[in-house]
Formats: structure tokens, C-alpha cells, sequence
């Protein structure tokens, strides 16, 4: 079964702990399947997600779809002197690359290579979900606010593959301070996943 979405919502920013999942199955059907992933630390809820995976099979003909897209190339022309985000440990090992950094909107390349947790393997879709995870919660939008996403909603087109992920982000956010984040990313082959997360500037009046 291939996963075709991935949804997330972080009910408050999880601690350092011992951190465990737990799995329920909502729906076991033979072509789709819903699962219920809480993610728990120190045996606390923090994170709460829903996984659906579906099994298709050989029914539609390829020349009736659309183009596949064409290969996206990285490049190094196109490359910002410097990169918005901070610096960290984290930051340097996914290598970020800026093509574009707006006001409400980036083009940017991430790379996810490294093991997230020492002796657990990243499949192609943990590669996927974490740089999705890194599509704009802020920007430059509101340099004075900082920002915060409660949940990250993953809608993949096809499996995705690869480690280096092509990132196009636009928030549109009202004055109350709320508003969405939509991205889309990619990997060599082409668009992989529609993004978007909820996100909230603070200290709006």
C-alpha cells in the first residue's frame, strides 16, 4: 500500500523525553486504510496523526493522464548568497539552498539524509514528511511576530524518492494574526505533495 496522505496536529510543543507511539487502526480495508498515530512522551499525548494508505492497481491508461512533469534541476545560479535561517546543527545537515526569499514566499532546496533517530532507517516517505515540515510557518511576513503551526497536512501525488526536496512556499495570513501556509514540493522527478499548515502570528492585537 502506498501512503497518500499524512496529516499532524501538535497540540503543544513536545519536551525531551523517552517518546513512544501508539497505533490504532480506523479503517482496514483492503484497498484504503485509515491509522491513528499519538505520539507520546514520557507517556503524555503531545502529537496526534492520521495516516491513509491505499492500494490501487492498473486502471487507468497512462495516455489518458496528464504530463508527467519534467525533471527539477538545482540550480547553483539561481542560489542566494545567504541563508535566511538561522544557524544550527540541524540547519546545517539538511543544507538549505535559497532560490527566493519574499516577504509571504521562498523556493528553496532541503536535503534530508540523516537518520532522525540513530539505528531507525528513513524511508522515502519519513525523507518526505520531514522536509515538508520545513515548508515557511513565518517568513518575512511579520519579522517582529514569531509564528506558530499547530498541524502540517501532507497530500502526496505519487511515492516520493530521493533525499534533496525542492520547497515552494506562500503564506497568506489576515490581520487578526491567523492564516495558511501552501507549499508544494518536490524531488528530481518532479511535484511530489500538495502542503499547507494553519499558522498563527503571535502578539497581534
Amino acid at each position: 500500500m502506498d501512503i497518500v496522505r499524512i496529516t499532524v496536529d501538535l497540540s503543544q510543543r513536545v519536551p525531551n523525553g523517552l517518546t513512544t507511539t501508539s497505533v490504532d487502526v480506523r479503517r482496514a480495508g483492503k484497498r484504503v486504510q485509515v491509522l491513528d498515530v499519538t505520539v507520546l512522551v514520557d507517556g503524555r499525548p503531545y502529537s496526534f496523526s492520521q495516516v491513509v494508505r491505499m492500494r490501487g492497481g492498473a486502471v487507468l491508461d497512462s495516455n489518458d493522464l496528464p504530463p508527467s512533469d519534467p525533471p527539477v534541476v538545482e540550480d547553483p545560479a539561481r542560489r542566494l548568497d545567504v541563508t535566511p535561517w538561522g544557524e544550527s546543527s540541524f540547519m546545517r545537515s539538511v543544507r538549505p539552498s535559497f532560490e527566493s526569499w519574499e516577504q509571504s514566499s521562498a523556493r528553496y532546496w532541503v536535503t534530508m539524509d540523516d537518520q532522525m533517530i540513530d539505528g531507525e532507517p528513513m524511508s522515502p516517505y519519513v525523507r518526505a514528511a520531514a522536509a515538508a515540515d520545513l515548508s515557511l510557518s513565518g517568513g518575512r511576513l511579520a519579522p517582529d511576530h514569531p509564528s506558530t503551526n499547530t498541524d502540517l497536512h501532507i497530500a502526496f501525488h505519487r511515492p516520493p524518492s530521493g533525499t534533496r526536496f525542492l520547497i515552494e512556499s506562500e503564506i497568506q495570513v489576515t490581520p487578526n494574526g491567523w492564516g495558511s501556509s501552501v507549499s508544494t514540493l518536490s524531488d528530481a522527478h518532479g511535484r511530489v505533495a500538495s502542503l499547507t499548515k494553519s499558522i498563527l502570528f503571535l502578539g497581534f492585537s
